[in-house]
């Protein structure tokens, strides 16, 4: 503004001088008050009235505009207020009056949200049209010496902000001071200029000139046009300049002026993503969870899905009972779910409601690999902490699946959807068994088949045609992948790839803590953790233990070869004491061949319920007696027993085969639980807790129930557990074991050791050793016994 620095008469100045400032800082007071009326709250465009009542032109989902009118708004600002604040700390503020009327269009996709009607399509999107009759309204910076007073008269402009891409919505949403200005026109007005701190009023008659803030495309900084002053039409810029809107211009510095706006994203982009894209993105993602929960839906399902009694009936089978490496696949064919209104399928630990509405048709087949159990109603318990899979179809009909936390909601009009999904089990701690399903799964292939979608997500509306689709997902962590989509979607007949995260919010955290209070659930850290092997050691080991006790009580009173024989009694292997003093005896068996294949008896209790064996051992074992000497018969040895332990049996070595101890309670021809010993070498050491004769007081040679177990030995077994309907087959190379039956002096109902399953060792810790052990129970098992003074008192003698 080299005239109007001048000290001469501003009629004397030069207009060309004059024009081209006036042109320059219409251009900041125009961008001011574009930016006053877009933000304004009371009459502008982001009044409630003025939102309320958009003029939309296209489909919902589809390509349109909307565009929103301000009538009169007035703006008034008595004193200096900052009406532009930049990075930097330069703040532009604005005084005076002005009545702004206008329009402004939005080019994208129409969503069918009230709240946000439109999405932008593109960074050039956004085009104002205003009007303003103004008094007195001044746009100043405090780095610049001019400024222009619009005193009165009125100015018409087209403003286009060059849009940038959002870091929270990832869509062409973030307004930049790199604003278009064209069609800038003067009524008849007056201006007062300012620089360098002269002031003089400027007529302008009428004006039409477009202006470049910033940068778009090739133009950067730029001004074009004409202006009337002092009644001569002034052109700009006159040829051999540069098209300048600001002299002092820096692009740098111009840039780093707003590079902090909120939500911009950085690196700053203007390559708006393709909305169809975006679109796609977020059916793919809600195709994992639609697929997921209606998998789900039907596994549970009573009716008519996996979990009906039919389908439950009929598995396909595979494998031997007992081993390892089984299947079992059940097939569900046709199974149809309606739902009417919404309705909560599920709620997650977080409370988190998932609804569906409409109605799906299920075929499929669900496939479980484990132990083969034989048991019709559980035939497979799963050994890993990923047992099955399901491949499945689903038929599709205005079906919406939303849920309660989220904005986001997927509708299938129409269409099919197949998939596989195998899904990670926690350990049951009631059970042992890996069965309890968490979130984490893994989903391959899901396939749209001529699918009709609609896409809600905050509130927008966007439909789509899949024609088809191949995705692949994991939902959670699993074999190095975690919140993983990969794939296409043919969306509106253009493939679409998917891109790699599955969901944008996820925290590791907070998604275990979604499923984790499922009760007894138990997160294992690898297959190992569901082997089924602590339950199969469990198991074997308590009924180890009865076998030992039946074996203890069978040679303890077998009169062919065991203790009770008349040969073995009078030949004690060691005699210690003399007649009429405390001493002992002790009497050696070897190779006694106790049991037959068909079960036998061993005896009855009190409540009637019968022990029996099975099978045949060959029985190596010493039995020890402490107590008072005696000599029957003037040369018979003999020994009687004169406190609670006063016997010691110690079995071994003890060769099984097909050996197998069990109970039978009153009315039962089937034990619930029995351990058979296909093979295998057996040692252990009984020490019974005697009941006194009441004949006799001081007498304990009574047999009861109660007793100690120590060094228990089992080495190269071959064994069958079965417990209820269920059988399994496997090794045991070693088992050590420790146990009490019964109480007495502090001991009571435990068991503690190792046992090897199929080679994993598996450490028991201490444990009961009857799960259901009851003292008043147990007493009534032996109160009964002929001449048996009491009950063995648990705190002794």
């Amino acid at each position: 503004l080299t005239c109007l620095l001048a000290a001469c008469q501003v009629e004397s100045c030069r207009a060309q001088d004059v024009g081209e400032g006036v042109a320059r800082l219409t251009v900041r007071n125009a961008g001011a008050l574009t930016r006053l009326v877009d933000r304004d709250t009371t009459c502008g465009f982001a009044s409630a009235a003025v939102l309320a009542a958009p003029r939309l032109e296209g489909a919902t989902g589809g390509p349109g505009t909307a565009t929103w009118t301000v009538t009169g708004c007035a703006l008034s600002f008595p004193e200096p207020t900052a009406a532009l604040s930049a990075c930097d700390g330069v703040e532009t503020k604005v005084a005076g009056r002005v009545v702004v009327s206008g329009t402004r269009t939005v080019k994208g996709t129409l969503t069918g949200n009230p709240e946000n009607p439109i999405i932008p399509g593109e960074p050039d999107a956004v085009q104002l049209t205003l009007e303003a009759s103004f008094e007195g309204f001044v746009a100043r910076r405090p780095d610049s010496q001019s400024a222009l007073t619009l005193e009165r008269g009125s100015l018409s402009w087209v403003a286009q902000p060059r849009l940038a891409v959002s870091a929270s919505k990832g869509v062409c949403a973030v307004a930049t001071p790199n604003v278009a200005f064209s069609d800038v026109r003067y009524g008849a007005s007056t201006v007062t200029v300012e620089s360098n701190g002269r002031r003089f009023s400027v007529d302008v008659a009428g004006s039409r000139f477009d202006a470049q803030a910033g940068k778009r495309g090739e133009r950067e900084n730029w001004l074009q046009g004409e202006v009337t002053v002092f009644g001569r039409a002034v052109q700009f810029p006159v040829p051999g300049e540069e098209p300048l809107l600001d002299p002092d211009y820096e692009a740098g510095r111009f840039a780093s002026s707003w590079a902090c706006t909120a939500d911009l994203k950085q690196p700053v982009d203007f390559a708006c993503p393709s909305l169809r894209d975006r679109v796609a993105q977020g059916a793919a993602r809600m195709t994992v969870k639609l697929f997921g929960r209606l998998a789900d839906l039907f596994d549970e399902d009573t009716s008519c899905g996996f979990a009906s009694p039919a389908v439950l009936a009929s598995p396909v089978l595979t494998g031997a009972v007992g081993e390892r490496g089984g299947t079992a696949t059940w097939t569900v064919a046709g199974c149809t779910r309606t739902f009417s209104l919404p309705t909560a399928v599920d709620t997650d630990c977080l409370g988190v409601d998932t609804f569906l509405t409409g109605a799906v048709t299920a075929r499929g087949t669900r496939t479980v690999t484990g132990l083969r159990t034989g048991d019709p109603s559980q035939p497979i318990i799963p050994t890993s902490r990923d047992p099955g899979q399901a491949d499945l179809t689903f038929e599709l009909s205005d079906l919406r699946l939303g849920d309660s936390a989220g904005a986001t909601a997927l509708t299938a009009r129409s269409g099919s959807l197949s998939g596989r999904i195998s899904t990670r089990t926690g350990l049951d701690s009631a059970t042992g068994a890996c069965s309890l399903k968490t979130s984490v799964a893994e989903l391959t292939q899901l396939a749209w088949d001529r699918a009709a979608l609609v896409l809600e997500s905050d509130g927008n509306t966007f439909p789509l045609t899949v024609s088809s689709s191949r995705i692949d997902a994991q939902s959670g962590s699993k074999n190095g992948r975690e919140n993983f989509i990969a794939g296409t979607l043919r969306v509106d007949g253009a493939d679409v790839a998917v891109q790699p995260v599955l969901d944008p919010s996820y925290d590791a955290a907070r998604f275990e803590a979604s499923y984790a209070c499922a009760p007894g659930l138990v997160l294992g850290s690898s297959d190992e953790d569901c082997a089924f092997t602590r339950p199969l050691a469990l198991g074997a080991a308590r009924l180890l233990v009865q076998t030992v006790g039946t074996l203890g009580a069978l040679v303890n009173r077998d009169t062919s070869c065991g203790f009770d024989a008349t040969l073995v009694k009078l030949r004690p292997h060691q005699v210690v004491g003399n007649p009429g003093e405390p001493g002992s005896m002790s009497w050696r068996i070897e190779g006694c061949q106790l049991g037959e294949a068909a079960p036998l008896q061993v005896d009855r209790d009190c409540l009637g319920t019968r022990r029996m064996l099975g099978g045949v051992a060959s029985v190596d074992a010493t039995r020890t007696v402490e107590g008072l000497r005696e000599r029957k018969l003037l040369f018979v040895d003999s020994i009687v027993p004169t406190t609670r332990r006063a016997v010691t049996v110690e079995l071994g070595p003890v060769q099984v085969n097909e050996l197998a101890s069990y109970t039978l309670p009153v009315g039962a021809n089937v034990p619930t639980a029995r351990l058979t010993l296909h093979s295998g070498t057996l040692s252990a050491v009984v020490r019974p807790v005697l009941g006194e004769r009441a004949s006799a007081p001081g007498t304990f040679d009574l047999p009861t129930p109660v007793a100690q177990f120590s060094e228990v030995q089992l080495t190269g077994a071959r064994v069958t557990l079965e417990s209820g309907a269920k059988r399994f087959v496997f090794s045991i190379p070693t088992a050590r074991l420790d146990a009490f039956n019964g109480t007495y002096l502090g001991a009571s109902n435990s068991l503690s050791g190792q046992v090897e399953v199929d080679g994993a060792r598996v450490d028991l810790g201490l444990l009961p050793l009857n799960p259901d052990f009851q003292q008043p129970a147990f007493d009534s098992s032996y109160g009964c016994t002929e001449d048996l003074r009491s009950v063995v008192p648990a705190a002794g003698p």
